[in-house]
């Protein structure tokens, strides 16, 4: 029930992938997850349009923020994408992790964005999965694919 994710179809190609979750202590808060655009499909504007449209979908569902977490270094384009559709950015800390990361915030509603102000968000064990051995990383990668290929 916290996790909802959404393929996004152009002329009946899949083009990418969103989804919107949330902590169960905090029903405020709309975070974005697994968004992306196939690397065909980018520099098209389907980025830009996936994102607004899960901002509206998060604002109808009554959250008052959308967030993102990311690592600065390695998703550096997703953050312009953030940065230019007006997402504020504030580094977190309150971890030690592998990587760089920030939390991007923007307002779903007539109010000022709060900013997350370095809250825990228990990203340690994120952290870890994401750094998990290549084996492992491509069973799921191709899990995924699988799925894909059944759905077409």
């Amino acid at each position: 029930d916290h996790i909802k994710y959404y393929l996004a179809l152009v002329d009946g190609n899949y083009v990418g992938i969103s989804g919107i979750y949330y902590y169960a202590f905090d029903t405020e808060n709309a975070w974005l997850g697994w968004f992306g655009i196939l690397s065909q499909y980018r520099k098209k504007g389907y980025g830009r349009e996936l994102l607004l449209k899960t901002m509206e979908v998060a604002s109808l569902k009554g959250f008052k923020n959308m967030r993102i977490y990311c690592d600065y270094v390695g998703d550096i384009s997703g953050i312009h994408l953030y940065e230019k559709n007006g997402f504020i950015g504030e580094k977190y800390t309150y971890e030690k992790l592998a990587y760089d990361c920030r939390i991007y915030s923007k307002s779903l509603t007539n109010d000022k964005v709060t900013l997350w102000n370095n809250k825990n968000l228990n990203l340690s064990y994120q952290s870890k999965l994401d750094h998990m051995d290549s084996n492992k990383v491509n069973e799921i990668v191709n899990i995924y694919d699988n799925m894909f290929k059944n759905i077409e």
